[in-house]
C-alpha cells in the first residue's frame, strides 16, 4: 500500500467469528523471534503484547523481521475500555506501534499455509498500528477475532492521534470517514509507504 496519507482503517468491520490470511513479500535487515522476548508466547491463555512491545523496540533502529513459529499468539489490552461511551485518554504504552522498516512474519507449514495465528479480542483499538511506518508489513499470518461485537466506541481517531503524540485539531482533512467504528480493527496504516500486506 502506498501514500496513505490520512488514517486508514486496513482491517475494520469484523464480526465474531473472524478469520482471514494475510500473506506479502516484505525484506528486511534483521531476524528476531518474539520468543526471545518472552519464552511463553505461544502458551494458552497468555498475553503476548509486551513481546511485541521488545520485538518492536529492538528493531526500530536499524528495521528488519519479528518471526512468529507455528502456533496461536493472543494479544490482549486489559486495560483498554471497550464497548462503552468514553473512557480516560488512551495512553502510548498501550498501543502496539510497528516500527519503519519492520515486518512481522508468520510461518508456513508443509503445504505453504500460514499457520501462526494471532488471536486478538479488543474492540476499541486498533491491533497493530502503521504510523509513520514506511517500508513496514506483515506476512504469513492468520489472524482470528475470538471477542464480541461492541455497540459502542470510546476512542476516535482524535484520541488515537494523541496518544501517538499528535497534536490534531477537530474537524480536521484526515478525520475517518466510517466514524468510531474504524477503531474496531487488526491494523491502522497512516503516513507510510510501501507498506506491504
Amino acid at each position: 500500500m502506498k501514500k496513505q496519507h490520512r488514517l486508514r482503517s486496513l482491517l475494520a468491520h469484523l464480526a465474531p467469528p473472524a478469520a482471514f490470511v494475510l500473506a506479502a513479500s516484505v525484506h528486511a535487515a534483521t531476524v528476531v523471534t518474539l520468543q526471545q522476548f518472552d519464552p511463553a508466547c505461544g502458551q494458552p491463555q497468555h498475553n503476548c503484547r509486551e513481546a511485541f512491545q521488545k520485538a518492536f523496540a529492538a528493531e526500530a533502529k536499524t528495521g528488519g523481521t519479528v518471526l512468529l513459529p507455528a502456533g496461536t499468539f493472543q494479544i490482549d489490552f486489559p486495560e483498554v475500555a471497550q464497548d462503552v461511551r468514553s473512557a480516560p485518554a488512551l495512553q502510548p504504552q498501550s498501543l502496539l506501534q510497528v516500527p519503519a522498516g519492520v515486518t512481522i512474519e508468520g510461518h508456513l507449514n508443509a503445504s505453504r499455509n500460514p499457520d501462526s495465528v494471532i488471536e486478538w479480542r479488543i474492540t476499541s483499538i486498533p491491533v497493530f498500528i502503521f504510523a509513520n511506518a514506511s517500508h513496514s508489513g506483515m506476512k504469513n499470518l492468520h489472524v482470528r477475532f475470538t471477542g464480541a461485537t461492541p455497540q459502542q466506541f470510546p476512542y476516535g481517531d482524535i484520541a488515537l492521534l494523541r496518544a501517538l503524540g499528535y497534536k490534531p485539531t477537530f474537524p480536521h482533512a484526515g478525520q475517518m470517514q466510517g466514524g468510531n467504528y474504524e477503531m474496531f480493527s487488526f491494523a491502522y496504516l497512516f503516513n507510510s509507504d510501501d507498506c506491504s500486506f
